[in-house]
Parts: structure tokens; sequence; C-alpha cells
């Protein structure tokens, strides 16, 4: 399971700390811990595009009572993706806000096409239920 938290630092700063990078505390998601404090649990690298691509880390966290770790994705991130959420909000504004082709948007934001038109797709089967 991945916690998204709030950092104040925007990607590239993210990416210059590296593994020195402080995600500050959090607690277990789950409700049977009673929010107990996740205790470092080392992390993983992972590739992230943008206005530029690059590798950051991602800390893991662990609970000392179920025993789970937890990702603690900073909030430019989403879960399994690829692209800053920046980069996601700004195509689905281009392709459904503006009305451009999502050929267009991809070439604009530097993304594979078959990527933007799967985000749009995504958001038009989930938007409903938001």
């Amino acid at each position: 399971m991945s916690i998204v938290w709030q950092c104040p630092l925007d990607v590239s700063a993210y990416i210059a700390l590296g593994q020195q990078i402080e995600v500050g505390e959090h607690a277990c998601p789950d409700p049977e811990c009673e929010q107990r404090r996740l205790g470092g649990w080392s992390g993983y690298w992972r590739w992230v595009r943008g206005p530029g691509t690059g590798l950051l880390w991602i800390r893991r966290g662990r609970c000392s009572k179920c025993l789970r770790s937890h990702a603690l994705l900073p909030d430019f991130l989403l879960e399994r993706r690829l692209d800053q959420v920046e980069v996601i909000g700004q195509a689905l504004a281009l392709g459904i806000v503006a009305g451009q082709g999502m050929r267009t948007v991809a070439n604009h934001l530097g993304v594979p096409m078959t990527t933007a038109r799967e985000w749009r797709r995504r958001f038009q089967v989930r938007a409903p239920g938001l």
C-alpha cells in the first residue's frame, strides 16, 4: 500500500537529495494498528517523467504491529504511474476542457499518444464516481 505525503520540494530538488530525502513521520493506515508510527524500512528507486526524466528514491515505512510496509510517495507522484501528477492533469485539461486531440496533447507534453489516450479513458470511466 502507498501513503501519499505532502512534499514541500519540487521534483528536481527531491531527485537531488537521493537517498537523503526526509519524509517525516507517518502512521499506519490500518485502523487496527491505532495510528502506530511507521519505522524506516529502506526504499526503492523509481523513474519519474515530467519536464525531465529522473530516478528518485521512494522511502518505505513498516508498521511494528501489522508488519506491513508502505511506500511513502511524494504528492507529485501517483501509484504505478511514470508521469508526474501535474503532467497527467495538464493532459486531461487540454484534452477534455480545451477539446484538443490526444495526439496533439501527447506531442505538446512529450509523452506517447497511447499514454495520454489511456489517461483520458481512465478519467472518463472514473470521473462519475468522483
